[in-house]
């Protein structure tokens, strides 16, 4: 089976197509591939028609195909909220509102302490240390950072400490 390569996203250096061999996923071995092929399609409308189901029970709907086909892939939210008399673009989505909040306040504690520690170390004091998070300046400058909250979700637990020397270490950090 010939692909051909699509007009957007690569270079010109790509090849205009390349060959896709069908093959049967691990632990089908005992199926051919037009019988893969059947029962994953009947998994396909089953969990379809379940999900059709679903939605038409709680009277949401869906798009259709032709309104999807018709979108353009590179549109956005053209709408801006207004939050206290400014205008800006949703960054968090919750469905309860004490969780918004949270995340709301420690985003801005987080850019109101990189804020203030990157004023200092601009200013040339050495012993600065960031705020847990800081990923950009943190792999690109040899610049110390607080250690995370192995409780907290988000950043502190997916955090790689990087070394001024550019040899990455592995570290553990316990949940």
């Amino acid at each position: 089976m010939q692909v051909q390569r699509p007009d957007s996203y690569y270079g010109d250096d790509q090849p205009e197509s390349f060959e896709f061999i069908p093959r049967r996923p691990p632990g089908y071995d005992d199926m051919s591939l037009e019988e893969v092929v059947a029962y994953f399609e009947k998994r396909l409308r089953e969990e379809e028609n379940e999900i059709h189901r679903q939605r038409k029970k709680k009277r949401r709907r869906f798009l259709g195909i032709k309104a999807v086909l018709a979108t353009n892939p590179f549109d956005c939210a053209k709408d801006l909220r207004r939050k206290k008399g400014r205008q800006s673009v949703p960054r968090y989505a919750a469905f309860h509102p004490e969780l918004l909040e949270q995340a709301v306040s420690r985003e801005r504690a987080f850019q109101s302490a990189y804020v203030r520690v990157r004023k200092r170390w601009i200013a040339g004091k050495k012993r600065c240390v960031f705020p847990c998070g800081t990923l950009w300046l943190r792999r690109n400058s040899p610049v110390k950072c607080r250690e995370g909250d192995p409780n907290e979700a988000g950043l502190a637990a997916n955090y790689v400490p990087h070394s001024p020397t550019g040899a990455r270490r592995s570290r553990r950090m316990s949940l």
